[in-house]
């Protein structure tokens, strides 16, 4: 997703896109490609009017953005989160995630193959538009908790065998204090 077209990550859609998160994340377990799943969301019965027309809304907004497809069956409305939807999903969670305590970061270190180029460069590329920081180009801290958040998308999409996710003291502040 380029930059101009990015979530907000307060925004009505990041909202939407956390709500369809949490599917794709109970679904994990259940499918080795859960992005393809449809969830049904039949909200027309417990919603007013004018919550459908906002929800509905927002949906086509995403589609446009191509965060999600969706279809409509009968009274069902069938929404999948494209694999850009998945990958908006995990930049938003990252993005509202706890602020560690001070003298803590979390570190992502990571040693993908050549032949995965592709996904190394989606991984620092999320990195980057995180707000993470660069140590060397396969080393990259921040000061928010994303441990979880990483942890499912590395699962995900099958890169947990080549990035590992750290937690560690950060002393630099204190050195800097003492000088």
């Amino acid at each position: 997703m380029n930059k101009t077209n990015r979530v907000k990550p307060w925004s009505a859609v990041a909202e939407m896109l956390l709500d369809l998160g949490g599917y794709v994340e109970d679904l994990l377990v259940l499918s080795a490609n859960p992005r393809l799943r449809y969830y049904g969301l039949d909200w027309r019965e417990e919603l007013a009017k004018e919550e459908w027309r906002k929800r509905n809304a927002t949906l086509s907004r995403m589609q446009r953005q191509g965060l999600v497809k969706k279809q409509m069956n009968s009274r069902q409305l069938k929404v999948a989160v494209t694999k850009n939807g998945l990958e908006e999903l995990a930049r938003v969670k990252v993005l509202r995630s706890e602020l560690l305590p001070p003298g803590k970061v979390c570190i992502v270190v990571f040693d993908i193959p050549e032949q995965s180029r592709t996904l190394r460069n989606k991984l620092r590329n999320l990195l980057r538009n995180s707000g993470f920081i660069s140590l060397q180009r396969s080393v990259w801290y921040s000061p928010f908790d994303v441990r979880d958040t990483l942890g499912t998308l590395l699962k995900l999409t099958g890169m947990q065998k080549w990035v590992k996710v750290y937690l560690a003291e950060d002393e630099t502040q204190q050195i800097l204090a003492e000088r």
